[in-house]
């Protein structure tokens, strides 16, 4: 059996005809609040799908606003880190120039390009040789202080070993009361003053520098300060702990002396040839 309008099968009509109630219901619900005319009580039955379907389009919107914020946070945080590291850049370099301008002799500046493990003997391996005009036995030093002393050089890298580092030693000096001694390191990294006069007053705290004696590094470089004093009878000194001012094991960047220390072993061949 078919109806009149525009020769659907009845079944079809039907369904058209509850399609346009439905919508009829919608539009109704949507004009009119509830309470105020009898027709918006022909939309509460597709009040709990309307307010689904909202809270879904509520959802798609809140989460591709939430993609967004987190992409512009990433992009903040990468320019953020740019922008640290151009000015740790601007206030090394700084330093660095300061430091050459304030420094009596001729730098030569070189960037560390690595670590060395103890077991293949310690130290640093620089970007600069002797085309830069390094040559062994020459000091090596940071704005904080004293580094090391170029023991092997090529034609552009230098081995440095640094001042924690056994078979290290260098004349320092205690600045308050000037009292001397041998600086070295121990085999666990640590440094110690030996042969410092039994009577020294010393206190943590005080300021360890290079002494000039011994022709290894020039006077008045920056070492440390003292940590503690031990007491060793039997070599009739004090021994003094000393805390470097450079953290050793993150250096980046390091400056050459082009002043030449002695090799003492040369002249005690010399002496004895």
């Amino acid at each position: 059996m078919r109806s009149m309008a525009h020769g659907l099968p009845l079944g079809e009509f039907l369904v058209v005809i509850i399609l346009v109630g439905l919508s009829l219901q919608i539009m109704i619900f949507d004009r009119y609040e509830v309470g105020y005319s009898p027709l918006a009580l022909l939309g509460l039955p597709l009040k709990p799908l309307r307010d689904f379907a909202v809270g879904i389009t509520r959802v798609h919107s809140l989460v591709n606003e939430n993609s967004i914020l987190r992409s512009r946070l990433t992009e903040l945080a990468y320019e953020n880190a740019v922008l640290r590291q151009s000015l740790k850049s601007m206030l090394e370099d700084s330093k660095l120039v300061n430091f050459a301008k304030d420094y009596p002799d001729t730098l030569v500046f070189a960037r560390i390009m690595t670590y060395l493990d103890r077991r293949d003997g310690g130290g640093v391996i620089i970007d600069k040789g002797s085309k830069a005009g390094v040559s062994s036995n020459m000091v090596v030093i940071t704005p904080a202080g004293l580094a090391g002393i170029v023991t092997k050089i090529s034609s552009t890298a230098s081995h440095v070993r640094l001042i924690d580092e056994p078979g290290y030693r260098v004349s320092a000096k205690i600045g308050r009361g000037g009292y001397t001694g041998i600086l070295s390191a121990t085999p666990d990294g640590r440094l110690l003053m030996e042969w410092v006069a039994p009577d020294a007053k010393i206190s943590p705290g005080d300021t360890v520098v290079t002494s000039g004696l011994g022709m290894i590094a020039p006077e008045g470089i920056p070492i440390g300060t003292v940590v503690a004093t031990l007491s060793e009878p039997e070599k009739f000194s004090k021994v003094v702990e000393v805390k470097p001012f450079e953290d050793l094991r993150h250096l980046e960047d390091v400056a050459i002396i082009l002043r030449k220390s002695p090799d003492f072993s040369k002249i005690l061949d010399d002496m004895h040839s």
